[in-house]
């Protein structure tokens, strides 16, 4: 939990330099790419029962759309 508030902070921070590249809201994943440098970053949430948490994080990928389709959302204890 306590890296994943470190990323959202960090996907405020950057947001504004991300737009989005592939998306499948069905899982609440997405990839997008900084406008700056062009590296590409995973979107993904974590969800307390009252509140999702959306973060951020960077991939390795010169496809995002198959990268997103094999793609499996971060679970809370991956995140402890």
């Amino acid at each position: 939990m306590r890296d994943a508030l470190a990323l959202a902070g960090h996907r405020t921070a950057i947001e504004h330099l991300l737009t989005p590249v592939a998306l499948d809201p069905s899982r609440w994943l997405g990839v997008h790419r900084c406008v700056r440098c062009g590296r590409h970053w995973a979107e993904d949430s974590i969800t307390s029962g009252h509140a999702d948490l959306f973060f951020v994080y960077p991939v390795h990928t010169a496809d995002p759309r198959a990268w997103l389709a094999a793609a499996h959302p971060l679970q809370p204890d991956h995140l402890a």
